[in-house]
């Protein structure tokens, strides 16, 4: 059924729907955009050595990793929206310990509380609004919801990270570090966001009652059997396998990315100095390209609008080419235009690979499995930080890259032997 041949109130629903969903993920990204540029500042400001910051980000990865599939069940067995509230309180904890922590317990602790978070977070809110649409119209495409997510998550980021670049400036008077200082400003943004986020969810998520959310500690017991449930599933189908197996080899190139570019950059632009003056918007330009890549994965021209393995092997195609040209750049502008492109086409691959993982799973699942897709990541994490790391530093991070660039391709070959639907 398309748009115009729905009722009105079937259309209004869904708008509904979508609206609310749009804002509570937006205000979940808007926090990661006020830290993301100053998260490895503030923890050396205080001073932790980068060891010690590495043990921080490990503790955040490990946790994250154990508890994806635990929340991702109980998401699924005692109901979305009471995790999303409990997961939004802890995600507040690195944040506190940003703006508060002097020892390097408070990080890790602060790390631990964040982990907690993120793997709470991860699927609650996606599955609430595929359940919730599909249950006004069975039929309905998700790939406009989920691309504009993308769109949100990448303007969400991006008014974040600008906010963090301009607030050190507004408070140039204050001190470079303490309570109240120009790192902590964006830091207090972030927890400002955070209330807000958890407003919005407490207000905007509706969902039934569901028949076995009677007593926590009664679903709680129920987690096992629904995370075991989804493995089974995960593993007993050809196109999961498959799609798994693209999560794990695109996060390792992705992450790459993610951990050596700062000091490749920093290398381009001649000195420290200018990078912290710099970072904050590449990460809005980086965010606004991946918000682009996700509004054009819901226009696309001819039979690729309805061909999304198709268009998610175009899109790590275009990734791989994209870092390709990152691994070449011998200047700033142009590593900076291959970083946007390394993203925009990371965010269009992103949005239909959710629609073919949303199409192959049953609601009774979806959390899990979305869990799974988080934590097939995490492995992609742990993967590149224990190798691409290495071969970084012996043979410089542009050959890192160019090994980023095949696990890509890789990646687009397997998305083609998806089945489409």
């Amino acid at each position: 059924m398309t748009t115009a041949e729905r009722p009105p109130g079937v259309r209004h629903e869904i708008s509904r729907v979508t609206r609310a969903f749009l804002i509570c993920h937006g205000l979940r990204w808007l926090p990661i955009g006020f830290a993301l540029p100053i998260l490895v500042l503030i923890a050396t400001e205080r001073g932790l050595d980068l060891p010690t910051v590495g043990i921080v980000f490990a503790t955040y990865g490990v946790t994250t990793a154990l508890l994806e599939l635990p929340t991702g069940g109980l998401a699924d067995a005692v109901g979305r929206r009471p995790v999303l509230l409990v997961a939004t309180v802890a995600d507040a904890a690195l944040l506190a310990a940003l703006a508060f922590g002097t020892q390097p317990w408070h990080f890790v602790l602060g790390a631990f509380g964040g982990g907690v978070g993120r793997a709470l977070l991860t699927g609650p809110l996606e599955s609430w609004y595929v359940d919730a649409v599909r249950a006004i119209e069975p039929t309905v495409a998700l790939r406009r919801g989920l691309a504009a997510a993308g769109l949100v998550e990448g303007v969400a980021i991006a008014s974040g990270a600008a906010a963090s670049a301009v607030l050190p400036t507004v408070g140039a008077d204050l001190p470079v570090d303490g309570p109240v200082s120009q790192l902590t400003l964006p830091i207090y943004g972030a927890l400002i966001a955070e209330v807000v986020s958890f407003a919005a969810v407490l207000v905007l998520v509706r969902e039934p009652t569901r028949a076995r959310a009677g007593r926590w500690t009664t679903t709680a017991r129920s987690v096992p059997e629904v995370v075991n449930d989804g493995i089974r599933l995960a593993t007993g189908s050809h196109d999961l396998r498959l799609l798994i197996a693209v999560f794990v080899t695109a996060a390792i190139a992705y992450v790459g990315v993610e951990v050596l570019w700062q000091p490749r950059f920093a290398t381009l632009l001649g000195g420290t100095s200018r990078a912290t003056q710099t970072f904050g918007y590449v990460v809005v330009a980086m965010s606004l390209g991946a918000g682009v890549g996700a509004w054009l994965a819901d226009r696309l021209p001819g039979s690729l609008a309805h061909k999304p393995a198709r268009v998610g092997s175009l899109a790590l195609a275009g990734a791989a080419g994209a870092m390709v040209m990152l691994a070449s750049a011998d200047t700033f502008a142009v590593a900076v235009a291959a970083f946007v492109a390394v993203y925009t086409t990371g965010a269009m691959r992103s949005v239909v690979e959710a629609e073919l993982l949303h199409d192959r799973v049953p609601s009774s699942h979806r959390a899990t499995m979305v869990s799974v897709q988080s934590l097939s990541e995490q492995l992609g994490n742990v993967i590149a930080g224990l190798t691409l790391t290495r071969v970084a530093a012996a043979a410089g991070i542009p050959a890192a890259w160019l090994i980023g660039a095949g696990l890509l391709v890789l990646a687009a070959v397997l998305v083609l032997a998806i089945r489409e639907r």
